[in-house]
């Protein structure tokens, strides 16, 4: 549990600052993550007219993409401050803090979860309820890229 708890606090004290948001287009991470979202985008389809979720969102960097194509997306992160940058700077999705292994949604309620660069972050014992709660939570004809 340990190396869990130091781990959130890597990413807290990254989310000092929305940094996604601070990379430029030419720098390398920025065509990383944009290329991540581009084939993403190509496997899940149309987001047209679907509830997405975007599990373990951060600032909110690639749920504001999903939001320019759905209108219903939500982003969640156990990082308070992470999801102030994201309702600060995405208006158009809505954020909530909270754990992706306790997900606070009906069953049934996403057609697509998109969950980028997260699941590794979970300790192996936690893995299976995160797995449990994002499928609970997937209609049962809906997509999940991670």
């Amino acid at each position: 549990m340990t190396d869990y708890v130091n781990e959130q606090d890597v990413m807290e004290r990254r989310f000092s600052v929305p940094y996604n948001w601070c990379v430029k287009e030419s720098a390398r991470m920025w065509r990383q993550k944009n290329g991540l979202w581009e084939l993403a985008r190509g496997l899940s389809g149309d987001l047209k007219g679907k509830a997405v979720l975007d599990a373990g969102c951060g600032d909110g960097w690639y749920t504001a993409r999903m939001s320019k194509e759905s209108n219903t997306v939500t982003g969640i992160d156990y990082s308070e401050r992470a999801i102030a940058f994201a309702k600060a700077i995405n208006p158009h999705a809505t954020f909530l803090a909270g754990s992706i292994t306790k997900l606070p949604f009906p069953d049934a309620t996403f057609d697509v979860i998109f969950s980028f660069q997260v699941l590794e972050h979970i300790p192996l014992v936690e893995l299976p309820s995160a797995i449990a709660e994002l499928s609970r939570v997937l209609k049962p004809d809906g997509t999940f890229i991670a």
